[in-house]
């Protein structure tokens, strides 16, 4: 699904399979439905903690981002390449990220990775340098 409405049907079905995982885990997980800017559930325990999360949902393994979320980036007119001037400072570090890879139809093998905000931020780091070749 490609369309706009395809892919708020792909971030639905990744928070309510985030929500039906905890839930199988005694927790209560309730989605907001793309209504809260910096997180997509909420969990809570039978003590009433609650942690914040967000999920990521992909119908395949990648999870396109902006580098310039994450990294400190500058462009040099005379040699023509960006220089990497090091990681932003970013709030909520220890927020909770869960990513998504939903399986074709009709299978039931979909795959779930967690990660903080800050680990989030070093794996875009890498493979954004890695990328661009900038030697990090």
């Amino acid at each position: 699904m490609s369309t706009g409405r395809g892919n708020r049907v792909t971030q639905q079905i990744g928070e309510f399979l985030v929500s039906a995982k905890l839930g199988k885990e005694e927790l209560i997980a309730t989605p907001f439905a793309g209504n809260v800017p910096a997180f997509d559930i909420i969990v809570a325990d039978e003590f009433c903690r609650a942690l914040p999360v967000q999920v990521k949902t992909s119908n395949g393994n990648s999870w396109p981002t902006q580098a310039d979320e994450w990294m400190d980036i500058s462009y040099d007119e005379k040699s023509k390449k960006q220089i990497y001037r090091g990681p932003l400072k970013i709030e909520n570090t220890s927020l909770i990220y869960v990513f998504v890879s939903l399986e074709h139809k009709g299978q039931d093998n979909d795959r779930f990775f967690i990660l903080t905000k800050k680990q989030y931020q070093k794996i875009c780091i890498k493979h954004y340098a890695h990328y661009m070749n900038l030697g990090n």
